[in-house]
């Protein structure tokens, strides 16, 4: 199979070229402004695209130059690319939308000229606030940020393309993933900032009184994901790609705390704009379709702090 990757260059794109590369051939794209510490293989000049397998070259969604040729190559299109930060949408508004919203259109439109699929990574900040039992993929959608809000218009614009233009889409919610190779700035997650500060024995900065609960999956399980949508042609309805249990960032905090046996102090900051109290999702449908998460939130940061001291060694 021929699989395009956009954002290939971030983090869970990292992870999901290596695993899709095994059994298939792999290329990734990417504008290269919020690049993992992932060792990535980039190639800018080539004689054709097939020769770019297991490569990275540039390639910016927002314009549809070089798109067309790359999509009409590719049987699916991983679709990765995007801002992905709450902060960064409130300070870039408008960079968000042009990323998010109009790169989207263009791989959209791509994919409905030359007849391929899609799989669409979307957020799990679409729901707004959880209810106790966990989002549902079938429930109202509520912005809380201008990321939300563009992760909502982006999905409507896939379910758009599939039932008006007959594209086959999987749009995966993904809810707080972290894992290696990703950054411990403002564009990672706040496991990665928060075993940095530890291992640093610097201060621990999080937003507020710390009691607002995520929804953390490791990066393993995003790939784990696409990979049985890829296997079982699953399109046409969003997935929750949740572990269906939420904690405390102020837990999460212990935790890390007893895996890395560091201390620091923690410092309170002001609560941060657009941030949702409780993130957790259902995990019914997912579960049905055969996507189990069958490691608790302790084994996963485990592997991952292991990863980064093993990276701090040398």
């Amino acid at each position: 199979m021929n699989i395009l990757i956009t954002g290939a260059a971030g983090f869970i794109g990292y992870h999901v070229m290596r695993a899709l590369s095994r059994d298939n051939i792999v290329i990734g794209i990417d504008n290269f402004s919020h690049s993992s510490l992932a060792p990535i293989k980039i190639e800018y000049e080539y004689e054709s695209i097939s020769s770019l397998d297991k490569f990275i070259t540039y390639g910016d969604v927002r314009y549809n130059d070089t798109l067309p040729e790359f999509i009409d190559w590719s049987d699916i299109v991983i679709h990765l690319a995007g801002i992905n930060s709450i902060d960064n949408s409130i300070d870039t508004p408008y960079e968000t939308l042009d990323v998010n919203l109009i790169g989207t259109t263009n791989i959209l439109e791509n994919a409905k000229r030359f007849s391929k699929k899609v799989i669409y990574l979307s957020s799990g900040t679409v729901y707004g606030a959880a209810k106790e039992v966990g989002s549902e993929e079938s429930q109202k959608l509520v912005p809380t940020s201008i990321y939300s809000a563009v992760a909502i218009a982006a999905e409507n614009l896939c379910w758009t393309y599939y039932y008006v233009y007959g594209v086959d889409i999987s749009v995966l919610r993904a809810f707080n993933v972290f894992g290696s190779y990703q950054r411990n700035d403002v564009t990672g997650s706040v496991v990665s900032r928060i075993v940095d500060a530890l291992l640093k024995e610097q201060k621990i900065y999080i937003y507020g009184d710390g009691l607002q609960a995520k929804d953390f999956v490791s990066v393993d399980q995003v790939v784990d994901s696409i990979g049985l949508i890829l296997r079982n042609d699953y399109y046409g309805y969003p997935i929750n790609v949740g572990s269906g249990v939420s904690t405390a960032i102020i837990d999460l905090v212990s935790m890390l705390k007893s895996i890395t046996n560091c201390s620091s102090d923690i410092v309170h900051m002001a609560p941060r704009m657009g941030d949702i109290k409780m993130m957790r999702a259902d995990t019914l449908q997912s579960k049905q379709l055969g996507i189990s998460f069958n490691r608790d939130l302790t084994y996963y940061l485990q592997k991952y702090v292991d990863w980064v001291k093993s990276t701090n060694k040398g």
